[in-house]
């Protein structure tokens, strides 16, 4: 393993197709991608624009990347935000514990102000390690569901469209009390036409 001197961000590098990144992320995340799935996640434009790829560079070798998607938030006030959503961001197993994930989350968050993004999102469980680091990283844990319905995928056993609780951390009533006291608001993410 290199020393820490040697790591650096590279920003969209030339040659991490799809392939290529399939294979990293299969490696951090232990579970199977696909093409089809890195494509959708990680290079299918939004308005025009194309999701950012942030690479953390070992010397010659990737170690840590995260995935930039940029959107539109409208808030209740009738705002509309531009934000970016944080997604596919890995460490391999092997370099865990040296602050890769950290420098990555902190290249992501630096490439969202510098896009124009009044804020950066990620989607996570509480429990999985990826939402353990952001709240590590002062991160601020908003509570969300999942909707999914069986029977409504083309593959056996994924469901879509029905609701499910997500768990919130332990830590989110005294760092939100003020918002939780407050009437709740609904954000939505717009989609232009």
């Amino acid at each position: 393993m290199s020393g820490d001197t040697e790591l650096k961000i590279l920003l969209n590098p030339q040659g991490m197709n799809a392939d290529i990144g399939v294979r990293f992320l299969a490696r951090c995340f232990g579970t199977q991608w696909t093409e089809a799935m890195y494509r959708w996640y990680l290079q299918r434009s939004f308005g025009g624009e194309s999701p950012d790829r942030l690479v953390l560079m070992d010397g010659e070798r990737v170690v840590a990347s995260c995935g930039l998607a940029y959107r539109l938030l409208r808030t209740p006030d009738g705002n509309v935000h531009r934000v970016s959503v944080a997604l596919a961001g890995g460490t391999l197993s092997g370099e865990r514990g040296r602050g890769c994930y950290a420098r990555v989350i902190q290249a992501a968050a630096e490439r969202s102000a510098l896009r124009g993004c009044t804020v950066m999102l990620g989607f996570v469980t509480a429990d999985a390690a990826t939402g353990r680091g952001l709240r590590r990283l002062g991160v601020t844990a908003v509570p969300s569901a999942y909707i999914a319905s069986h029977g409504a995928s083309r593959v056996p056993g994924i469901a879509i469209l029905r609701v499910y609780g997500a768990t919130v951390t332990d830590g989110w009533p005294a760092r939100a009390g003020a918002r939780a006291r407050s009437t709740p608001v609904d954000g939505a993410f717009t989609i232009p036409t």
